[in-house]
């Protein structure tokens, strides 16, 4: 193929490897050289990239939700952009 991973040796594993009877949920992702022991749960949106023993769970970060901002906090919308429904402010 095209693609030459010089970073590793030739021989060398580049995908996860995943145990017996491991559930990995909606959107998670393994990436790397891991491994994911058997009889774990992989939780939804979860990213994993170290490597996870037997018996495990690994969970996603549970969402946090920003303080709100008041209405004269928020940045005064450029000019021109009167048409546009949604402006998207800068965090």
């Amino acid at each position: 193929g095209w693609w030459h991973d010089e970073a590793r040796a030739r021989d060398a594993r580049r995908h996860p490897e995943v145990g017996d009877r491991v559930v990995i949920g909606a959107n998670a992702t393994l990436l790397g050289p891991i491994t994911v022991g058997h009889d774990t749960v992989v939780g939804a949106q979860a990213l994993v990239v170290r490597d996870v023993p037997s018996h495990s769970r690994v969970l996603a970060p549970v969402a946090t939700v920003p303080r709100p901002r008041h209405a004269q906090q928020w940045p005064h919308p450029p000019r021109g952009t009167r048409e546009v429904s949604v402006l998207f402010p800068a965090w």
